[in-house]
Protein backbone atom coordinates (compact mmCIF):
# COMPACT_ATOMS: atom_id res chain seq x y z
CA UNK A 1 0.00 0.00 0.00
CA UNK A 2 1.21 3.49 -0.91
CA UNK A 3 0.31 6.43 1.26
CA UNK A 4 0.97 10.14 1.30
CA UNK A 5 -0.23 10.63 4.84
CA UNK A 6 -2.49 8.74 7.21
CA UNK A 7 -4.63 10.45 9.81
CA UNK A 8 -7.42 8.66 11.64
CA UNK A 9 -9.17 8.90 14.95
CA UNK A 10 -8.17 5.97 17.12
CA UNK A 11 -5.13 4.89 15.05
CA UNK A 12 -3.95 2.87 18.07
CA UNK A 13 -7.25 0.99 18.12
CA UNK A 14 -6.61 -2.81 18.09
CA UNK A 15 -8.99 -3.42 15.17
CA UNK A 16 -7.24 -0.78 13.04
CA UNK A 17 -3.80 -2.07 13.93
CA UNK A 18 -4.72 -5.70 13.29
CA UNK A 19 -6.05 -4.90 9.82
CA UNK A 20 -3.27 -2.49 8.88
CA UNK A 21 -0.57 -5.06 9.78
CA UNK A 22 -1.76 -7.23 6.90
CA UNK A 23 -0.27 -4.67 4.50
CA UNK A 24 3.26 -3.72 3.56
CA UNK A 25 3.25 0.04 3.99
CA UNK A 26 5.31 2.45 1.90
CA UNK A 27 4.95 6.14 2.68
CA UNK A 28 5.88 8.68 0.01
CA UNK A 29 6.76 12.32 0.58
CA UNK A 30 5.54 14.23 -2.47
CA UNK A 31 8.11 16.98 -1.87
CA UNK A 32 11.01 14.51 -2.05
CA UNK A 33 9.75 12.19 -4.80
CA UNK A 34 7.14 14.20 -6.76
CA UNK A 35 7.42 11.84 -9.74
CA UNK A 36 5.70 9.04 -7.78
CA UNK A 37 2.32 10.76 -7.16
CA UNK A 38 2.51 12.15 -10.70
CA UNK A 39 3.01 8.67 -12.19
CA UNK A 40 0.15 7.25 -10.12
CA UNK A 41 -2.15 10.23 -10.82
CA UNK A 42 -2.47 11.21 -7.16
CA UNK A 43 -3.90 14.70 -6.81
CA UNK A 44 -5.61 14.61 -3.40
CA UNK A 45 -4.07 14.06 0.00
CA UNK A 46 -4.08 11.91 1.97
CA UNK A 47 -4.36 9.07 -0.57
CA UNK A 48 -3.85 5.36 0.06
CA UNK A 49 -3.22 2.96 -2.81
CA UNK A 50 -3.07 -0.84 -2.92
CA UNK A 51 -0.73 -1.68 -5.82
CA UNK A 52 0.03 -4.80 -7.80
CA UNK A 53 3.61 -5.78 -8.71
CA UNK A 54 3.44 -3.71 -11.93
CA UNK A 55 1.75 -0.78 -10.15
CA UNK A 56 -1.73 -1.99 -11.06
CA UNK A 57 -4.47 -0.05 -9.31
CA UNK A 58 -5.94 -2.74 -7.09
CA UNK A 59 -7.67 -0.32 -4.75
CA UNK A 60 -7.33 3.34 -3.79
CA UNK A 61 -9.09 5.85 -1.63
CA UNK A 62 -8.45 9.32 -0.34
CA UNK A 63 -9.44 11.64 2.46
CA UNK A 64 -9.37 11.56 6.22
CA UNK A 65 -11.17 8.67 7.88
CA UNK A 66 -12.59 7.77 11.23
CA UNK A 67 -12.01 4.35 12.74
CA UNK A 68 -14.89 2.32 11.29
CA UNK A 69 -14.55 3.87 7.86
CA UNK A 70 -10.81 3.22 7.72
CA UNK A 71 -11.21 -0.43 8.74
CA UNK A 72 -13.90 -0.85 6.09
CA UNK A 73 -11.66 0.67 3.41
CA UNK A 74 -8.69 -1.48 4.41
CA UNK A 75 -10.81 -4.62 4.36
CA UNK A 76 -12.07 -3.69 0.90
CA UNK A 77 -8.45 -3.37 -0.21
CA UNK A 78 -7.71 -6.86 1.12
CA UNK A 79 -10.78 -8.28 -0.61
CA UNK A 80 -9.70 -6.81 -3.93
CA UNK A 81 -6.13 -7.96 -3.43
CA UNK A 82 -7.26 -11.57 -3.04
CA UNK A 83 -9.25 -11.30 -6.29
CA UNK A 84 -6.27 -9.72 -8.04
CA UNK A 85 -3.92 -12.43 -6.81
CA UNK A 86 -6.33 -15.14 -8.01
CA UNK A 87 -6.47 -13.59 -11.50
CA UNK A 88 -10.10 -12.57 -11.14
CA UNK A 89 -11.73 -9.19 -11.82
CA UNK A 90 -11.08 -7.06 -8.77
CA UNK A 91 -12.42 -3.67 -9.82
CA UNK A 92 -16.08 -4.28 -10.65
CA UNK A 93 -17.99 -1.14 -9.57
CA UNK A 94 -20.44 -1.36 -6.69
CA UNK A 95 -23.89 -2.15 -8.14
CA UNK A 96 -25.82 1.03 -8.83
CA UNK A 97 -29.32 1.33 -7.30
CA UNK A 98 -32.02 1.09 -9.92
CA UNK A 99 -33.83 4.28 -8.89
CA UNK A 100 -32.90 7.73 -7.65
CA UNK A 101 -35.22 7.42 -4.64
CA UNK A 102 -37.69 4.97 -3.14
CA UNK A 103 -39.84 7.72 -1.65
CA UNK A 104 -41.10 9.70 -4.65
CA UNK A 105 -42.36 9.21 -8.16
CA UNK A 106 -39.58 10.03 -10.61
CA UNK A 107 -39.52 10.63 -14.36
CA UNK A 108 -36.50 11.63 -16.42
CA UNK A 109 -35.33 13.64 -19.40
CA UNK A 110 -32.00 12.96 -21.11
CA UNK A 111 -29.49 15.64 -20.15
CA UNK A 112 -28.25 17.66 -23.13
CA UNK A 113 -24.60 16.66 -22.55
CA UNK A 114 -22.33 14.46 -20.46
CA UNK A 115 -20.62 17.43 -18.80
CA UNK A 116 -20.69 18.01 -15.04
CA UNK A 117 -23.89 19.82 -13.97
CA UNK A 118 -23.56 23.49 -13.05
CA UNK A 119 -27.18 24.41 -12.36
CA UNK A 120 -30.74 24.04 -13.57
CA UNK A 121 -33.58 26.59 -13.54
CA UNK A 122 -37.05 27.04 -15.06
CA UNK A 123 -37.62 30.05 -17.30
CA UNK A 124 -41.14 30.21 -18.68
CA UNK A 125 -41.62 27.09 -20.83
CA UNK A 126 -37.90 26.46 -20.95
CA UNK A 127 -35.39 24.77 -18.73
CA UNK A 128 -32.01 26.41 -18.48
CA UNK A 129 -29.45 23.65 -17.95
CA UNK A 130 -25.83 24.52 -17.22
CA UNK A 131 -23.27 21.78 -17.74
CA UNK A 132 -19.56 22.43 -17.84
CA UNK A 133 -18.98 25.82 -19.45
CA UNK A 134 -22.20 25.82 -21.51
CA UNK A 135 -25.82 26.71 -20.77
CA UNK A 136 -28.46 25.09 -22.96
CA UNK A 137 -32.07 26.19 -23.25
CA UNK A 138 -34.41 23.19 -23.34
CA UNK A 139 -38.09 22.75 -24.08
CA UNK A 140 -39.38 21.87 -20.61
CA UNK A 141 -41.79 19.24 -21.93
CA UNK A 142 -39.63 17.41 -24.47
CA UNK A 143 -36.04 18.20 -23.56
CA UNK A 144 -35.36 19.50 -27.07
CA UNK A 145 -32.41 21.89 -27.16
CA UNK A 146 -33.60 25.32 -28.33
CA UNK A 147 -30.35 27.23 -28.01
CA UNK A 148 -27.05 27.45 -26.14
CA UNK A 149 -24.42 29.94 -25.02
CA UNK A 150 -21.07 29.90 -23.21
CA UNK A 151 -20.91 30.64 -19.50
CA UNK A 152 -18.23 32.61 -17.67
CA UNK A 153 -15.46 30.59 -16.02
CA UNK A 154 -16.14 28.89 -12.72
CA UNK A 155 -19.97 28.85 -12.73
CA UNK A 156 -21.31 26.38 -10.17
CA UNK A 157 -25.06 27.20 -10.12
CA UNK A 158 -27.65 29.37 -11.83
CA UNK A 159 -30.94 31.08 -10.95
CA UNK A 160 -33.42 33.16 -12.92
CA UNK A 161 -35.95 35.74 -11.76
CA UNK A 162 -37.79 36.19 -15.05
CA UNK A 163 -35.72 39.13 -16.22
CA UNK A 164 -32.15 38.10 -15.45
CA UNK A 165 -30.00 35.01 -15.13
CA UNK A 166 -27.71 34.85 -12.10
CA UNK A 167 -24.62 32.70 -12.64
CA UNK A 168 -22.76 32.03 -9.39
CA UNK A 169 -19.05 31.28 -9.39
CA UNK A 170 -17.63 28.92 -6.79
CA UNK A 171 -15.11 31.68 -5.95
CA UNK A 172 -17.84 34.01 -4.64
CA UNK A 173 -16.71 33.21 -1.10
CA UNK A 174 -13.27 34.56 -2.06
CA UNK A 175 -14.48 37.71 -3.80
CA UNK A 176 -15.50 36.18 -7.12
CA UNK A 177 -18.56 37.48 -8.97
CA UNK A 178 -22.18 36.56 -9.43
CA UNK A 179 -22.64 37.23 -13.14
CA UNK A 180 -25.91 38.81 -14.22
CA UNK A 181 -26.67 37.61 -17.75
CA UNK A 182 -29.41 37.78 -20.36
CA UNK A 183 -31.28 34.45 -19.96
CA UNK A 184 -31.84 34.09 -23.72
CA UNK A 185 -28.44 35.04 -25.10
CA UNK A 186 -26.01 34.93 -22.20
CA UNK A 187 -24.94 38.53 -22.82
CA UNK A 188 -23.28 40.01 -19.74
CA UNK A 189 -25.18 42.80 -18.01
CA UNK A 190 -23.09 43.32 -14.89
CA UNK A 191 -21.40 41.51 -12.02
CA UNK A 192 -22.27 41.46 -8.33
CA UNK A 193 -19.20 41.28 -6.11
CA UNK A 194 -19.19 40.98 -2.32
CA UNK A 195 -16.17 43.09 -1.40
CA UNK A 196 -15.90 41.68 2.13
CA UNK A 197 -15.24 38.24 0.64
CA UNK A 198 -12.03 39.38 -1.03
CA UNK A 199 -10.16 38.86 2.24
CA UNK A 200 -10.91 35.14 2.13
CA UNK A 201 -9.25 32.41 0.06
CA UNK A 202 -11.54 29.38 0.10
CA UNK A 203 -13.83 28.71 -2.87
CA UNK A 204 -17.01 27.41 -1.27
CA UNK A 205 -20.08 28.86 -3.00
CA UNK A 206 -22.40 26.06 -4.16
CA UNK A 207 -25.86 27.44 -4.94
CA UNK A 208 -27.88 30.50 -5.85
CA UNK A 209 -31.59 31.25 -6.04
CA UNK A 210 -34.12 34.07 -5.90
CA UNK A 211 -36.81 33.68 -3.24
CA UNK A 212 -39.42 36.33 -2.51
CA UNK A 213 -37.33 38.90 -4.34
CA UNK A 214 -34.23 38.05 -2.28
CA UNK A 215 -31.00 36.88 -3.89
CA UNK A 216 -29.61 33.99 -1.83
CA UNK A 217 -26.24 32.24 -2.03
CA UNK A 218 -25.39 28.85 -0.51
CA UNK A 219 -22.05 28.21 1.15
CA UNK A 220 -22.40 24.47 0.84
CA UNK A 221 -19.81 22.84 3.07
CA UNK A 222 -21.02 24.73 6.15
CA UNK A 223 -24.72 24.87 5.23
CA UNK A 224 -24.88 28.66 5.37
CA UNK A 225 -27.27 30.66 3.17
CA UNK A 226 -26.45 34.32 2.64
CA UNK A 227 -28.85 37.05 1.50
CA UNK A 228 -27.01 39.32 -0.93
CA UNK A 229 -27.93 42.87 -1.84
CA UNK A 230 -28.22 42.91 -5.63
CA UNK A 231 -26.91 46.44 -5.96
CA UNK A 232 -23.98 46.49 -3.53
CA UNK A 233 -23.21 42.76 -3.20
CA UNK A 234 -23.17 43.10 0.60
CA UNK A 235 -24.38 40.20 2.72
CA UNK A 236 -27.36 41.49 4.65
CA UNK A 237 -28.38 38.32 6.46
CA UNK A 238 -27.14 34.74 6.96
CA UNK A 239 -29.20 31.63 7.73
CA UNK A 240 -27.52 28.62 9.32
CA UNK A 241 -28.84 25.26 8.19
CA UNK A 242 -28.35 22.09 10.20
CA UNK A 243 -27.33 20.31 6.98
CA UNK A 244 -23.77 20.13 5.63
CA UNK A 245 -22.03 19.37 2.34
CA UNK A 246 -24.82 20.84 0.26
CA UNK A 247 -24.87 21.74 -3.43
CA UNK A 248 -27.37 23.70 -5.49
CA UNK A 249 -30.13 25.97 -4.25
CA UNK A 250 -33.67 26.58 -5.51
CA UNK A 251 -36.98 27.98 -4.33
CA UNK A 252 -40.32 26.20 -4.61
CA UNK A 253 -42.16 29.42 -3.75
CA UNK A 254 -42.53 28.49 -0.08
CA UNK A 255 -39.31 26.76 0.92
CA UNK A 256 -35.70 26.65 -0.15
CA UNK A 257 -34.51 23.40 -1.69
CA UNK A 258 -30.96 22.07 -1.70
CA UNK A 259 -29.30 18.70 -2.30
CA UNK A 260 -26.45 16.65 -0.94
CA UNK A 261 -24.74 13.30 -1.09
CA UNK A 262 -27.72 11.28 0.11
CA UNK A 263 -30.77 13.54 0.30
CA UNK A 264 -32.87 16.41 -1.01
CA UNK A 265 -33.65 18.96 1.71
CA UNK A 266 -36.45 21.50 1.97
CA UNK A 267 -35.52 24.34 4.31
CA UNK A 268 -37.51 27.07 6.00
CA UNK A 269 -36.76 30.22 4.02
CA UNK A 270 -36.73 32.43 7.12
CA UNK A 271 -34.77 30.29 9.57
CA UNK A 272 -32.88 27.67 7.53
CA UNK A 273 -34.47 24.87 9.59
CA UNK A 274 -34.97 21.54 7.80
CA UNK A 275 -38.64 21.05 6.90
CA UNK A 276 -38.39 17.86 4.85
CA UNK A 277 -35.72 15.36 3.81
CA UNK A 278 -36.07 13.02 0.83
CA UNK A 279 -33.49 10.22 0.80
CA UNK A 280 -31.76 9.52 -2.53
CA UNK A 281 -29.38 6.81 -3.73
CA UNK A 282 -27.19 9.00 -5.97
CA UNK A 283 -25.13 12.01 -4.86
CA UNK A 284 -26.72 15.15 -6.30
CA UNK A 285 -25.19 18.40 -7.51
CA UNK A 286 -27.89 20.66 -9.01
CA UNK A 287 -31.53 21.36 -8.17
CA UNK A 288 -34.33 23.43 -9.69
CA UNK A 289 -38.13 23.65 -9.53
CA UNK A 290 -40.57 23.61 -12.47
CA UNK A 291 -44.34 23.14 -12.56
CA UNK A 292 -44.41 21.91 -8.96
CA UNK A 293 -41.76 19.24 -9.47
CA UNK A 294 -38.20 19.18 -8.21
CA UNK A 295 -35.55 18.87 -10.92
CA UNK A 296 -32.23 17.37 -9.88
CA UNK A 297 -29.02 16.26 -11.58
CA UNK A 298 -26.31 13.96 -10.30
CA UNK A 299 -22.86 14.72 -9.05
CA UNK A 300 -20.76 12.42 -11.26
CA UNK A 301 -18.76 9.80 -9.38
CA UNK A 302 -15.17 9.61 -10.57
CA UNK A 303 -12.54 6.96 -9.96
CA UNK A 304 -9.37 5.55 -11.46
CA UNK A 305 -8.83 2.74 -13.95
CA UNK A 306 -6.36 -0.11 -13.72
CA UNK A 307 -3.47 2.10 -14.85
CA UNK A 308 -4.56 4.98 -12.58
CA UNK A 309 -6.23 6.96 -15.36
CA UNK A 310 -9.16 9.07 -14.17
CA UNK A 311 -12.53 7.63 -15.21
CA UNK A 312 -16.19 8.47 -14.62
CA UNK A 313 -17.88 5.58 -12.86
CA UNK A 314 -21.45 6.88 -12.55
CA UNK A 315 -23.48 7.86 -14.42
CA UNK A 316 -22.13 5.86 -17.34
CA UNK A 317 -21.86 7.38 -20.82
CA UNK A 318 -25.30 8.12 -22.23
CA UNK A 319 -26.98 7.86 -18.83
CA UNK A 320 -26.79 11.48 -17.63
CA UNK A 321 -30.35 12.49 -16.76
CA UNK A 322 -32.51 15.30 -15.47
CA UNK A 323 -34.74 13.76 -12.80
CA UNK A 324 -38.23 15.09 -12.13
CA UNK A 325 -39.12 14.28 -8.54
CA UNK A 326 -42.85 14.41 -7.92
CA UNK A 327 -45.29 13.29 -5.21
CA UNK A 328 -44.98 10.39 -2.83
CA UNK A 329 -45.11 6.90 -4.28
CA UNK A 330 -48.37 5.09 -3.71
Amino acid sequence: MWCERLEVEGIDDPAVLATSRRFHWVCVDRDITPEVPKRLNVTAYPSLLVLGPADENVHRFQGFAKRDELVERLEEGLRRWELFRAGEAWDVPTPRPGALTDERAVTTLPAPSEDVPAGIAAHGRELLVAQGATLRRLDAATGEVLGAFALPDGVIDIAVDGAALYALTTAWTAGGPIHVLDPQTGAARRAIVTEANREQRAHGAKGVTVHGGRLLVLEGMHGRIHEVDRETGAVTRTLQSAERWLSGLASDGTHLVTVGRAAIHRLDAETGATVETISVHYPLRSVGVAAGALLVMEQPVFGHGRRHERIQVWPAAGETRIYRVGGRRQ
